[in-house]
């Protein structure tokens, strides 16, 4: 493995205390930089099958101290960003997954890597505790759920081929997120449901038992709590399964 994969794994295991996990994230912060070589970060792990752009938004991008400039000068080279690992996660996925949930997440970091070509159709498919889910749920429940969440990522993210109509194990589709998990954002915005509404995203979706709920009752949730007539105006003209 590369000096640059071995110094992303460092953090891995964070620190007891904040002052040390801070000082630790600095330092190898510092280390890492200089080890961000178009060789280094085109390097694919042979074991597992990821590469140091999926570890740097899943282990330093879980960092409160996380710095910016680190994911934007990998995405400044050929970061191989549309490789699949075996389990068919993606940088975009991990993205969204840990990056996106980051207090001070940084937006131009992801709209940057949806301008590389990212393939968003895949769902993962772990050997632990999958949920097989595409980067698209991800985005919806994790970064959608950040304050910091910008609606234009998601508005980008929504121009791509993202599988809109793909429901995970747990029959979840990206319209239900959007309307249970989104919707609740402070800095939600009606235009992210009405262009998911736009695509063919399955509306007729129900969760897998025992407790099969429609998503014609997230819609509900969501239309109930106020902002929302433009979307209610669109949901009713949409065929969307009441099942009771």
């Amino acid at each position: 493995m590369t000096e640059l994969i071995n110094l992303l794994y460092l953090m891995y295991k964070k620190p007891k205390d904040s002052h040390t996990e801070m000082l630790h994230t600095f330092q190898i912060t510092k280390k890492i930089i200089p080890f961000i070589t178009k060789e280094n970060v085109k390097y694919i792990c042979p074991r597992v099958g990821i590469t140091p752009l999926m570890i740097a938004f899943g282990q330093y991008g879980d960092r409160w101290q996380a710095d910016s400039y680190v994911f934007h000068k990998m995405l400044d080279l050929d970061c191989n960003e549309s490789f699949s690992s075996r389990d068919n996660w993606t940088a975009a996925m991990v993205a969204f997954y840990k990056y996106g949930n980051h207090p001070k997440v940084d937006n131009k970091v992801l709209l940057r890597l949806l301008d590389k070509e990212c393939d968003l159709t895949l769902a993962e498919n772990s050997v632990f505790n999958s949920t097989n889910s595409t980067a698209l749920i991800m985005a919806l429940s994790k970064y959608g759920s950040n304050p910091r969440c910008d609606y234009k990522v998601l508005l980008k993210l929504l121009d791509k081929d993202c599988n809109p109509g793909h429901s995970n194990r747990d029959g979840i589709t990206a319209l239900i997120v959007a309307f249970y998990i989104y919707s609740k954002n402070p800095n939600y915005n009606p235009k992210v449901i009405l262009k998911l509404l736009d695509k063919d995203c399955n509306p007729q979706a129900s969760t897998t038992p025992p407790i099969s709920t429609p998503t014609i009752w997230y819609a509900y949730i969501c239309l109930c709590s106020s902002k929302i007539s433009s979307v209610n105006c669109k949901i009713l003209k949409k065929n969307v399964s009441f099942i009771v």
